[in-house]
């Protein structure tokens, strides 16, 4: 699993002084709405958003994408799981904790 391996490869490193704020994810720019349809695609649902204040939203609107360029500097490390699978991944995790 990315996270956990990112997060032993920082507390693992001896070189690393003070604190810092590290990005764990694949990189990739997604828009909220996408990811959004990602995740209803993976649960084989879909329930219609609600988008609160959408109109102070700057464009385009919402993208995402995690930074790791500091997770690679700190660590010496590069998540390799796609988003799409880290989703599935994560959904069939959270299905095995509820019994469902």
């Amino acid at each position: 699993d990315d996270a956990i391996t990112s997060i032993e490869a920082l507390i693992n490193n001896d070189f690393i002084e003070g604190f810092h704020s590290v990005s764990i994810g694949t990189g990739t720019s997604i828009s909220i709405r996408d990811l959004y349809k990602k995740c209803c695609s993976i649960c084989e649902e879909y329930v219609e958003p609600i988008f609160l204040h959408e109109d102070l939203w700057p464009d385009p609107a919402l993208i995402t994408r995690a930074d790791t360029s500091k997770l690679e500097l700190l660590a010496n490390y590069s998540p390799n799981t796609s988003l799409e699978d880290g989703l599935k991944i994560h959904y069939e995790w959270i299905k095995d904790q509820l019994g469902a």
